[in-house]
């Protein structure tokens, strides 16, 4: 499916998810470096470049998604902000850089989930945060067809297993909900 801004930022979504809201309930605040796995248009891309001024990562594979976060970055003057195509597994971002990585409506669309579990440990700092928002396992018209959401228990399970711990659950409306972990000490 070929996403577009439009789609991704309806009203209601954006209630929903409350970007800047949740940054801060899981943590994020300025001098952190973030990293958004499947930016999309940058719904919390763009609101964690306005809480810190360190990095910002907006990872995205999609090519028109891409153009849009550029060009608002330059309207903005976000010079803080990479934008960066992936197509792999592979984060094209340094070990140990990052102080919270975030994945909204993601994990359920990836194969190779702890291939790229693992890469997030690789480029979060020892303390930091991995924060997952996934489409609630249930019929509803918003999101993936319910064969391929995933329940927070079965988020839990996997990312449990490559050394994180739960460090924070919420709701968040109809449509989403959001995990947060830490890695293991």
């Amino acid at each position: 499916m070929k996403f577009t801004v439009d789609m991704l930022e309806t009203e209601a979504r954006m209630a929903e998810l409350i970007p800047t809201e949740t940054l801060k309930y899981v943590g994020f605040e300025d001098g952190m470096i973030f990293c958004d796995i499947g930016a999309g248009s940058g719904i919390f891309s763009f609101p964690a470049a306005e809480i810190s001024s360190n990095t910002v990562y907006a990872l995205e594979l999609n090519d028109d998604l891409i153009g849009f976060m550029d060009k608002k970055k330059s309207e903005l003057g976000l010079d803080h902000m990479q934008i960066k195509k992936v197509n792999s597994e592979n984060l094209p971002v340094n070990d140990d850089s990052c102080d919270v990585v975030m994945m909204t409506a993601v994990l359920h669309g990836i194969k190779r989930k702890v291939d790229l579990i693992k890469e997030i440990k690789r480029v979060l700092r020892s303390q930091g945060k991995l924060v997952i928002v996934e489409f609630h396992k249930k019929d509803q018209v918003a999101g993936p067809p319910l064969e391929y959401r995933m329940s927070p228990l079965e988020v839990k399970d996997i990312i449990e297993k490559c050394d994180f711990e739960l460090e924070k659950e919420r709701v968040l409306g109809e449509n989403n909900y959001l995990l947060s972990f830490k890695v293991k000490s």
